[in-house]
C-alpha cells in the first residue's frame, strides 16, 4: 500500500494509487512515521537483503500513524471501534490499538 524508501539523504514516500483515499490518510501517516522514527532505515532492504525482523518498525510506525489520525479525534462522534477504524482508514487488526487512544 506504501513505500518508505531512504537514499542518497533524500527520504521518498510511494502510495498505491488505488487504495481508497481514507486508507491512504493512515497509509501515508504510516510511511511518514518510517521516516521520523527510523528516517535512514530503508525497509526494502531489510526484506531482501538482510534477516533483520521488521515488526518493530512497523509497529512504531502504525503507532506513529494512529497519533497523527487520532490525535484530535472526538470519539464521541463515532458508535464504536470498528466505526473510528473504517471512517480513518485504519487496518481493523489495529482496533485493540485504538482502545488506547479513546
Amino acid at each position: 500500500m506504501g513505500v518508505y524508501k531512504y537514499y542518497k539523504r533524500n527520504k521518498f514516500i510511494y502510495l498505491n494509487s488505488n487504495i481508497r483515499e481514507e486508507k491512504k490518510l493512515f497509509v501515508c501517516g504510516h510511511e511518514i512515521g518510517h521516516s521520523i522514527v527510523h528516517p535512514r532505515v530503508n525497509t526494502m532492504f531489510l526484506k531482501s537483503k538482510t534477516l533483520y525482523s521488521k515488526d518493530k518498525l512497523e509497529r512504531e510506525a502504525n503507532l506513529f500513524s494512529l497519533s497523527l489520525l487520532l490525535h484530535h479525534c472526538d470519539f464521541s462522534e463515532f458508535n464504536d471501534i470498528n466505526h473510528i477504524c473504517s471512517h480513518y482508514g485504519i487496518p481493523h487488526e489495529l482496533s485493540y490499538l485504538v482502545k488506547n487512544f479513546c
